[in-house]
């Protein structure tokens, strides 16, 4: 027969309880055949039990501390052949579960991510409830295809392990079990609760009373029927128990009787200092195994972390329960690569994965860069990043063979296979990239469904499940951090509630963590949930009035109850803090910075329970100036970085030009820069842009999706196959129209073509989008071709790149200046055989040049008011390069499809214009390019910066461009 104790504060529980209790048993234990042990909720009730029992002297030799998860370890160990399914099992079958029902629509979206329903599913089965607990027939067939699963795959769920712990055979596994700390918060813990009277032989409890609501009355009487119960008395009065009495009842408190203590921030890195200076002030005031508490409302929260580093830093050594997230290992990061390449199987994926492979030293940065070309050449062409209709296309390029043989060594796994299958393929992998490093835990885990599970399944679900068993696991905390037995504890409030406190910080008391706001689910609503309650309760054989909980059942808690059961948690706390309490918030969101929070409403309560009154968004931000104030940083004595500084201060400074910290060179180069005529053009436009373009050759590693291909694509298309071919470096007789017509009709069909067998060794069809896009580049070039004809000039060159040398233009800025770039397509009226050969060094004076540049966009026609605002430069400098070769007649158009050649800006009018050619030859020969206009904008393309760049005010920046580039400016903001 069990004995039970009810509780009202956990000190009294270890006086008249848990302190007999291990003064026996130790004393006992080696006499016993059998195990004795002590059950609570987590480890942190424990080790708050053994800092007591080191205080008392009490020693716990051959007792065994278990939380329920060592505990059913503990009892699974005589010979139990069906292993517990961990997390990452459940997650995999639920999903399985989900493809099995295609035409299940709460199934698909399950399928996209399971956790939702696995929840449902876990909440429903602690409850004591199947899968026809569900009301809707969609939810009750998924969930009996994931439990037929989980029967199939021979695992079995905590809910079910404890269920059967009901039914164990005697002689009994244990000798004596002591349970504490286990309330209604805990209702999965029931089953367990109550098999412990069958699996030991005889069973003690010490639980807490929380409340009188329905559930904790349930609770309490269902624990009753186990044995003989009792309730210790009350405890001593505390200091701030009519505190927390008054705010429970929203009673207001007497002005004599002041017992709040709260501190609003601005932040959080206040609030943590506000912290830290509290924990030092009650440290001298503590005693031998006191211990102050700093509570938060959940795991994961920043201020938790803020604390930690602060405590960390000054060199105190606390227990922190919470921990935090550690941060990947290169070996980590490479595993998930891998798998984000096999589940996604595109370009966008692979370049990512060589390129961790590059970084780990498994890859040359030359095989990495042609891996890296070819995928981005092939998807120019297929506009698809699926590398299943890329990889055929990779052998037409130059490093497509070597891109292609670095992909086949690290090939994709099938798209289905068995478990074991999978796990075969992946072991060779995991070890080249030494990772996990457990590898023979990972095995022994793998070889569990392995063996069991025989179906075929997606490589997606096993690469999900392989990432969540890689995961690196729990949390990590500083060395001072994990010090089991230091007065200082940084806790929740559900590990907190059932352990003793002399001094208690409840902090980051905002709105939305003070608790965590939660909504029921549409599947498990508060009335579904109520109706399920009420079928699992009934009238209790002990006690006249009083409801019980069936056999089997636990109570199934929604979203109010345990928002309730939290407030009752923190009331509780603070009604038992034995000395005193501080409570802290702050004002600035982490989240999104700028934006106030409110306060949580349990603080509200205790504000208007001290003062009669709820403060004001005033009232608020006078208190946040004042802590903010209090606890300024010291200011600092030397500059830690002072490169950074003096950079920030130089860029922001109006009276100094731009300089090494502004996107120019420190001093004057040797030579002037060697850009495209482009990257002139960009340079005029945006030119920090072009600084970091053309200058330093650093653009941002995009995705190919995110990029826009089809419009990029289409004019590429348009732009090449209107191109002659077979004419080498010498002009070519320009083709008639019919002529130019096969030429482009034989280009474009070669393209698709090539990437109509693509997609078919892909097993997929030539997607219509594709079709659409290639008929209109087709047009496009027909038409451009249209217009070329219509002019009758005898000469064409396509591609025609400029020579490297210095230009001759005596009297023009831009003498003496070498330009780099390829002309779409240049003719000539003098016939092809008197150009070729000459016309690369020096145009013959007698022939007319006639400069195309191909252009599908909205480009606005070429005139000079364009050329001084900084646009069409490129098309300019190129007639101008080739008037230095010797060409006296120069005309230059920019063409776009559907529209006629007109001659645009003459080269007399290039050559009479100041601005802009003044301001390339200062930047050229100077190396400043500076930085102007805006540098971020929601309507328009203005350059891309590193993510680190803080954007300068435009009038500064203005004010500098006038002291850098004055000399023949004409004020002409571009």
């Amino acid at each position: 027969m069990a004995r039970l104790l009810f509780y009202r504060d956990p000190d009294t529980a270890w006086r008249q309880v848990l302190m007999p209790w291990f003064q026996f048993w130790p004393r006992e234990a080696w006499r016993q055949k059998r195990p004795v042990v002590f059950l609570a909720p987590d480890s942190s009730i424990i080790a708050w039990v053994k800092s007591r029992l080191v205080k008392a002297g009490i020693p716990a030799l051959g007792i065994q501390f278990h939380a329920p998860g060592g505990l059913r370890a503990l009892l699974r160990g005589g010979g139990e052949t069906r292993p517990l399914a961990l997390r990452e099992d459940l997650r995999l079958l639920m999903e399985l579960a989900a493809v099995d029902l295609p035409d299940n629509p709460i199934a698909q979206a399950t399928a996209q991510e399971p956790s939702d329903f696995l929840r449902h599913c876990d909440r429903l089965e602690a409850a004591g409830w199947d899968a026809n607990a569900f009301d809707l027939p969609e939810a009750r067939e998924l969930a009996n295809r994931f439990y037929q699963l989980i029967d199939e795959s021979g695992l079995q769920t905590s809910s079910s392990a404890d269920r059967a712990l009901l039914n164990k055979q005697p002689p009994p596994p244990l000798a004596q079990v002591l349970a504490y700390g286990f309330g209604p918060g805990q209702g999965g813990s029931l089953t367990l609760l109550r098999a412990l009277n069958e699996v030991a032989e005889s069973t003690a409890y010490c639980l807490p009373i929380t409340g009188d609501q329905p559930d904790e009355l349930a609770w309490r009487s269902t624990l009753e029927l186990l044995g003989e119960a009792d309730e210790l008395p009350p405890p001593p009065p505390r200091p701030l128990a009519d505190l927390a009495q008054a705010a429970e009842f929203h009673e207001k408190l007497s002005p004599t009787n002041p017992q709040l203590k709260a501190v609003i921030t601005p932040d959080i890195t206040t609030e943590a200092c506000v912290i830290e200076s509290e924990i030092h002030r009650w440290r001298a005031e503590l005693g031998i195994g006191e211990r102050i508490g700093v509570i938060f409302a959940r795991d994961g929260l920043p201020l938790a972390r803020e604390v930690s580093r602060r405590l960390v830093d000054c060199g105190l050594a606390h227990q922190d329960e919470i921990g935090h997230q550690p941060a990947r290992r290169t070996s980590q990061n490479l595993v998930e690569a891998w798998r984000l390449y096999q589940e996604r199987a595109d370009a966008d994926s692979a370049r990512a994965f060589f390129r961790a492979l590059r970084r780990a030293g498994h890859l040359s940065s030359e095989n990495e860069d042609a891996v890296r070309r070819a995928l981005e050449y092939a998807f120019n062409e297929a506009m698809t990043t699926g590398l299943d209709v890329l990889r055929p296309l990779l052998s037409r390029q130059r490093r497509g063979v070597q891109a292609g043989r670095i992909l086949d060594e690290w090939p994709l796994l099938p798209e289905r296979g068995t478990f074991a299958e999978y796990t075969t393929l992946c072991l060779p992998v995991l070890k080249k990239m030494r990772w996990p490093e457990r590898l023979d835990a990972w095995e022994q885990r793998a070889s569990a469904l392995a063996e069991s599970l025989t179906r075929q399944i997606q490589r997606g679900h096993y690469l999900r499940w392989l990432a969540e068993v890689c995961r690196i696991p729990g949390r990590t905390r500083a060395d001072l951090g994990r010090e089991a037995f230091a007065p200082v504890v940084l806790t929740t409030v559900e590990r907190a509630s059932p352990q003793s406190w002399q001094y208690l910080i409840f902090a980051g008391l905002n709105r939305g963590d003070w608790p965590a706001e939660q909504n029921d689910s549409l599947l498990l609503d508060t009335r579904h949930s109520a109706r399920l309650n009420l079928r699992a309760s009934m009238d209790s054989p002990v006690g006249l009035g009083q409801k019980c909980l069936r056999a089997g059942k636990s109570w199934l808690a929604n979203s109010l109850d345990e928002r309730r059961r939290f407030s009752e948690a923190c009331a509780s706390l603070l009604s038992h803090v034995q000395n005193d309490a501080l409570f802290t918030a702050h004002r600035e969101n982490p989240a999104d910075p700028g934006r106030e929070q409110d306060l949580a409403d349990w603080l509200n309560r205790l504000i208007h329970a001290q003062f009669g009154r709820l403060p004001g968004d005033d009232d608020l931000r006078e208190a946040a100036e004042m802590s903010a104030e209090m606890f300024a940083p010291e200011p600092v004595r030397h500059d830690t970085f002072p490169e950074l500084t003096l950079a920030w201060s130089r860029r922001r400074d109006p009276r100094t030009p731009f300089d090494q910290y502004s996107f120019c060179f420190a001093e004057p180069p040797a030579e002037p820069l060697t850009l495209s005529c482009r990257a002139w053009e960009d340079a005029l436009r945006m030119p920090a842009h072009a600084w970091q373009r053309h200058v330093l050759r650093v653009q941002p590693e995009k995705e190919l999706q995110e990029q826009q291909p089809r419009a990029q694509a289409t004019g590429n298309w348009a732009h090449s196959w209107v191109q002659l071919t077979g004419g080498g470096e010498d002009f070519l007789l320009c083709p008639n129209h019919e002529e130019w017509t096969l030429q482009v009709e034989r280009q474009a069909k070669q393209v698709r073509q090539r990437v109509a067998d693509a997609f078919a060794q892909a097993n997929r069809g030539l997607p219509d989008w594709w079709r659409i896009d290639w008929a209109l580049a087709r047009r496009w070039a027909h038409q451009l071709a249209d217009a070329l004809t219509q002019l009758n000039w005898p000469a064409i060159r396509g591609e025609w790149s400029l020579p490297k040398q210095p230009l001759h233009l005596p009297g023009n800025p831009l003498d003496g200046l070498i330009f780099s770039g390829r002309i779409d397509a240049l003719l000539s009226d003098t016939p092809p055989e008197k150009l070729s050969g000459r016309a690369k060094s020096v145009w013959p004076d007698y022939a007319a040049a006639w400069i195309i540049d191909f252009k599908t966009g909205g480009d606005k026609p070429l005139s000079a008011k364009q050329l001084i605002k900084g646009e069409g430069v490129q098309l300019a400098l190129y007639a101008l390069a080739l008037h230095s070769l010797g060409a006296e007649r120069v005309q230059t158009s920019l063409l776009r499809p559907g529209e006629e050649i007109n001659a645009q800006v003459s080269l007399e009018q290039m050559l009479s214009l100041d601005e802009p050619w003044t301001r390339i030859r200062n930047m050229a020969t100077t190396g400043k390019l500076g930085i102007r206009g805006p540098q971020r904008s929601d309507y328009s393309f203005v350059g891309e910066y590193p993510l680190a760049h803080l954007s300068i005010k435009p009038a500064i920046l203005e004010s500098k461009w006038q002291l850098t580039h004055a000399a023949g400016e004409d004020q002409v903001t571009p």
